[in-house]
């Protein structure tokens, strides 16, 4: 929680992109932690333990999607750039030739 707190306030990244996605991780990571008290000796009933574990694994793949969704969109950024970059050093290339 404190982790998360310090995130918000000083945004240590170098993009707001990036601190929105380790914000919402840590979130994650603290309301996950939470949830697994429900899987002890608190709750009696099993079926009710199972229905708890369904909806733990549906947000943990919800927050393993945002985070691939993320590595693909930055990779495609990337890769875009680096093909100007490119682009851009053959045509000045051509142009002192």
């Amino acid at each position: 929680m404190m982790l998360m707190s310090w995130l918000i306030l000083v945004h240590p990244l170098d993009t707001m992109a990036k601190n929105y996605l380790e914000m919402s991780n840590e979130f994650l990571i603290l309301i996950l932690g939470y949830y697994g008290f429900l899987f002890t000796d608190y709750v009696g009933d099993p079926t009710m333990r199972y229905t708890f574990g369904y909806i733990y694994i549906g947000i943990l793949a919800g927050g393993l999607l945002l985070n691939a969704i993320n590595l693909v969109y930055t990779s495609l950024v990337d890769l875009v750039s680096w093909c100007k970059y490119k682009l851009y050093i053959m045509r000045q290339k051509k142009l002192l030739e």
